[in-house]
């Protein structure tokens, strides 16, 4: 049988709401711990009260509140901006694969910008448009998706905000605000790119920049 709070953090662990909800001081603890009774009891496999959720979700909330950045103190001073690209999204398979790393190999020979990222069907490249001749020659395949004069802005963050749930909702908020379409979207544990039409660059700077950046 397993412990009534190793119970509880798994099932919070698997629910971003209820660890939004934990986190923030949202959620009533005491209706919240009499309707996550009956799956913990099926979980631990024994009768539990709902005194007993309660205490335990009383901690965990404690826990969370604790650990988790609230969305007005996210701070970053790295934010990049890199023009003059473009994105490019191909279908996913070995010999696009292979055409592909050739083409990157051949941008860090000569230190240009190029991003790959791969999905369960698409690869997408992002890279100086300058260079179009060269991905041409390696990548001679059909394209499902191209979009020059783009812009990437790099965001670098601590890697402890990766523990907040909805993070990422976080970051777009402000784009989505200001009405800034994302062309595409790039991300490594602690630097998410997002990739906007030029003519946006300005106004998606200032506007993260003003977001994460300013006192």
């Amino acid at each position: 049988m397993n412990r009534l709070s190793d119970a509880l953090v798994s099932i919070v662990e698997k629910n971003s709401f209820l660890q939004f909800g934990l986190s923030r001081g949202l959620l009533n603890l005491s209706r919240t711990a009499e309707y996550l009774r009956p799956f913990l009891e099926t979980e631990t496999k024994k009768s539990v009260s709902s005194s007993s959720v309660l205490m335990a979700l009383s901690r965990l909330s404690r826990a969370q509140a604790a650990r988790t950045p609230i969305p007005s103190e996210f701070r970053t001073d790295r934010i990049q901006v890199r023009s003059g690209l473009s994105v490019v999204s191909l279908q996913k398979h070995a010999a696009i694969r292979a055409g592909v790393s050739k083409f990157h190999a051949r941008m860090q020979e000569v230190d240009a910008y190029c991003t790959v990222a791969e999905g369960t069907a698409e690869i997408m490249l992002a890279f100086e448009t300058l260079y179009t001749t060269e991905f041409e020659t390696d990548c001679p395949f059909p394209i499902l998706d191209c979009h020059n004069a783009v812009s990437g802005i790099g965001v670098r963050f601590p890697p402890q905000y990766v523990e907040y749930p909805g993070f990422l909702s976080v970051l777009l908020e402000p784009l989505r605000i200001h009405g800034i379409n994302l062309v595409e979207i790039a991300s490594t544990r602690t630097e998410t790119i997002l990739y906007v039409c030029e003519n946006d660059t300005k106004l998606a700077f200032e506007t993260l920049f003003e977001r994460f950046c300013s006192k």
